[in-house]
C-alpha cells in the first residue's frame, strides 16, 4: 500500500518538475562574449541581461581586485542603458 502511495507522489512530483522545466519559462537575452570557453559555462552562453551579477577576483591582492573591476567595467561598457 505504501509503495503505490509513494509511486503516485513520485509521479506527481515528476509532473511538477516537468512543468517547471518546460518551455513556459521566458528566454532571457544575454550578453555574449564570443569566446567558446566562456559560452560553455554560462547559462545561455553569456551574462543574462536584466539580472544582477557578482564579480570578484580569485585572490586577495589589490591588483587582482582591480583586474576584476576593470573586466566588469569593460563588460558594462558594451551595453547602453542603466548599469547597477
Amino acid at each position: 500500500m505504501a509503495m503505490s502511495s509513494n509511486s503516485r507522489e513520485l509521479r506527481e512530483l515528476r509532473g511538477r518538475i516537468a512543468r517547471l522545466e518546460s518551455g513556459s519559462a521566458r528566454r532571457r537575452e544575454v550578453l555574449l562574449f564570443g569566446v567558446p570557453e566562456i559560452a560553455r559555462v554560462l547559462l545561455g552562453g553569456g551574462l543574462a541581461l536584466g539580472a544582477l551579477h557578482e564579480v570578484a577576483s580569485g585572490a586577495n591582492g589589490a591588483i587582482d581586485g582591480a583586474a576584476a573591476t576593470l573586466w566588469a567595467a569593460g563588460v558594462a561598457a558594451r551595453k547602453r542603458g542603466r548599469i547597477l
